[in-house]
């Protein structure tokens, strides 16, 4: 085996173990801006379905990104028993990297209670 291909392989391995601990997505920073809190109301929706998607929030509103959903990081760290369709109140900051998933503002919530 060659050098060359030896490395390849290495660096194939490398990407796929780190895309394998982020959950299948592959997450791409951008610059920081300073993070504010927002307070929105919405509804969960099961995106599991699409291609590298989990549980998302979708707004009534479309955000000041105009996006319709809320893309959560850390949705798996509160103890809900998650349902298509149960309303939320959400305190979250905005996360200025983009997922995989692309169909919303990526956040990192705060705070979230059932209504």
């Amino acid at each position: 085996m060659t050098k060359f291909t030896f490395v390849s392989i290495f660096i194939l391995f490398c990407f796929c173990v780190k895309a394998q601990k982020s959950g299948g997505a592959v997450i791409t920073p951008t610059p920081t801006v300073a993070a504010k809190q927002l307070k929105v109301k919405g509804i969960l929706n099961n995106k599991t379905g699409l291609e590298s998607c989990g549980w998302v929030i979708k707004l009534a509103k479309r955000d000041a990104h105009d996006h319709e959903f809320l893309e959560p990081l850390n949705l798996d760290k509160f103890k809900l028993k998650l349902s298509e369709g149960k309303k939320v109140e959400v305190v979250y900051t905005e996360e200025n990297i983009n997922t995989t998933c692309m169909v919303g503002t990526v956040i990192t919530i705060k705070t979230i209670k059932f209504k």
